[in-house]
């Protein structure tokens, strides 16, 4: 490995560091396969070693927290400024837990809200490591894209979230 030179040239023109390589290969696989919020999905997959399609139905259950806890007219504000995050909590992150009967009850209010996402996201394969990475990144673009104010005023009815903003 230490004879492989620092950059892949891919052209006379065009160099691209190899550290950046799999982000931009992540990125590809997103685009081509329809994922939604792109470049945050690419992000996660290199950070935590999660597919893509995985790391996608982690965002969306997070999303889904923001979307259920939030205050509704915030996160409309927050989620207009972070276009696919509508589309991630209505594909991914309604799968009856925080619904109807006992064990929507259990599962989103009793135990609260960030306990139900945390089980929902053990449930997808995620590790504690995971899903801590999954809500730093997540947060990280949140912030980058809507700003930290629009990010607080969004999640500040939810329990345990506002003091990782």
């Amino acid at each position: 490995l230490s004879l492989l030179p620092r950059k892949i040239e891919l052209s006379a023109m065009c160099a691209i560091p190899c550290q950046t390589l799999p982000l931009l290969i992540a990125r590809k696989a997103a685009v081509t396969n329809g994922l939604l919020m792109q470049d945050l999905i690419a992000k996660m997959t290199v950070a935590t070693g999660l597919d893509a399609a995985k790391a996608e139905k982690a965002v969306g259950i997070l999303l889904n927290l923001v979307a259920t806890q939030g205050d509704k007219s915030k996160v409309d504000a927050l989620f207009e400024k972070m276009p696919g995050a509508r589309e991630l909590v209505n594909t991914h992150g309604g799968d009856g837990a925080g619904g109807r009967g006992v064990m929507g009850m259990l599962a989103g209010g009793l135990m609260g809200g960030p306990l139900a996402m945390i089980t929902k996201l053990q449930a997808t394969g995620l590790t504690v490591d995971q899903i801590k990475q999954v809500g730093t990144l997540t947060l990280a673009y949140a912030k980058e894209k809507a700003g930290i104010k629009a990010v607080r005023e969004a999640a500040a009815n939810i329990p345990g979230l506002n003091s990782y903003i």
